[in-house]
């Protein structure tokens, strides 16, 4: 199933620290910390766009799984696979209500399989020329205003928690991804800036501060460097959570989808990226299941299959050729060698084109 296979691709992340640059329009970096054994943060971007009209968004999002409960990484992983893939399923639907479908899938997902356990998750959906943000706990998004001359660094969320949603005291969530009981997401258009970037991270990556974060965009050379730079000073701290942070510029997303003219459905996380394949002529229904694929291609060398009456696209962008080749090792800071996954699965939902 395309879902599952999904949810593979995200909890592959190995090793203490992974980072991809996706084009020129996003990047994400992930650190264990120096206090945790295990990395329960799961972050990707995913890529939606229809040959018909060349209508299409993007949207980064991160899970946090919690900490304190079992099965967290887990969690986060469900989560993340059950948001994406909904956001594919629902893509024709306005994006509000887009991003609502899915926050409650991913939800209902994480209960029903991990009922003890919970995930945080902030996204961001960028689709003509529009921003939409949602946020569920404590992960966060920040934007940062293209004005040279206005203050540089605006968050967009707050916490889930008792101390900044009622200024009271109280870090405990307030709400989560799988908790019992309805869950109500913060989802809003971004009207009242003009937005260069945007930036979203775990708690283990702000707990360095808005400032300090502020500081860092200032000095870093590009959006490698900040995400990376962020997650480096939280371990210099102490490290003592997960740390992850994604980062979109806007005017290249919005020129990302707009260089797109043939129907593509890509998932990057940072171990590599995903590509999805269209075939057949009819569309997902929001009332049915999807079909399943009738065949799966996953390898950690580019797919040459080809789905019926179609040729599958390829499995590497030029824009993601220089992280994701696998012809070049990559090293992580423990110096062993890996190298990034690239996949391709066939998926069984028909590209109709969009409202």
């Amino acid at each position: 199933m395309i879902l599952e296979s999904i949810h593979e691709w995200i909890d592959g992340i190995g090793g203490p620290r992974s980072s991809l640059s996706v084009g020129p329009f996003g990047s994400i970096v992930t650190d264990v910390g120096k206090q945790r054994n295990e990395n329960q943060d799961r972050a990707g971007i995913l890529r939606v766009v229809s040959s018909t009209n060349g209508h299409g968004f993007i949207c980064a999002a991160l899970c946090d799984g919690m900490g304190g409960h079992a099965h967290g990484a887990q969690a986060a992983s469900i989560g993340l696979a059950n948001f994406f893939f909904t956001m594919v399923q629902e893509r024709k639907e306005f994006p509000e209500r887009r991003l609502e479908r899915s926050v409650q899938a991913a939800s209902a997902a994480i209960r029903k399989q991990y009922p003890q356990s919970g995930a945080t998750i902030s996204a961001c959906l960028l689709e003509a020329n529009r921003i939409v943000s949602l946020n569920v706990g404590d992960s966060r998004i920040y934007a940062f205003s293209s004005q040279t001359n206005a203050k540089r660094l605006k968050r967009l969320t707050v916490d889930d928690t008792m101390e900044e949603a009622f200024g009271s005291e109280g870090r405990g969530l307030l709400q989560y991804l799988g908790m019992q009981g309805p869950i109500v997401p913060h989802i809003k258009t971004v009207e009242d800036m003009e937005v260069g970037g945007l930036l979203i991270t775990s708690d283990g990556a702000h707990m360095i501060g808005d400032n300090l974060i502020e500081q860092l965009h200032r000095g870093a050379k590009g959006k490698d460097e900040l995400v990376s730079r962020i997650v480096d000073v939280s371990n210099w701290i102490g490290g003592v959570d997960n740390a992850t942070a994604i980062f979109l510029d806007v005017a290249e997303t919005q020129a990302s989808l707009r260089g797109q003219n043939n129907a593509d459905v890509s998932i990057w996380s940072s171990s590599g990226q995903l590509k999805i394949s269209w075939f057949g002529s009819a569309g997902p229904s929001h009332a049915q299941a999807p079909p399943a694929a009738p065949q799966s291609v996953r390898s950690d060398i580019p797919s040459t299959a080809k789905p019926p009456d179609q040729a599958a696209q390829s499995t590497k962008s030029p824009a993601n050729t220089r992280e994701a080749d696998k012809t070049k090792p990559r090293k992580s800071r423990t110096g062993s060698t890996r190298r990034k996954k690239e996949s391709q699965i066939i998926m069984g939902f028909g590209e109709d084109g969009e409202k």
